[in-house]
């Protein structure tokens, strides 16, 4: 099952430069942002979006397949709001996605 399938409207982008764009363009409730070593790229994005009036308060979760504990203290400190490891399966993706949205990540 996709989160689409589990009701959710997701938009996806192809890039980190289309993911500021993407938030002002759709106002998602949440967004999941991919993250990889080096993190500048993504880093990039977070401030972009954090930076337009219409986007700075949106919800940005870091998705990554290396996470670790004092990685995500260093992604939360650069202004994510938390993190979800990639390799989890669908089902914990799906538990993550409805307990980012209803404020408990």
């Amino acid at each position: 099952m996709t989160l689409q399938q589990a009701g959710h409207r997701v938009v996806q982008g192809n890039c980190l430069r289309e993911a500021p764009e993407l938030a002002l363009r759709h106002a998602p409730a949440l967004v999941l942002m991919g993250v990889e070593h080096p993190l500048t790229d993504s880093l990039r994005a977070l401030r972009r979006i954090k930076a337009h009036p219409a986007t700075f308060a949106l919800r940005l979760h870091a998705l990554s397949a290396g996470a670790r504990a004092m990685d995500e203290a260093s992604l939360r400190a650069a202004g994510f709001d938390g993190l979800m490891n990639r390799a989890l399966d669908h089902r914990a993706l799906y538990r993550y996605v409805d307990a980012a949205l209803r404020g408990r990540n």
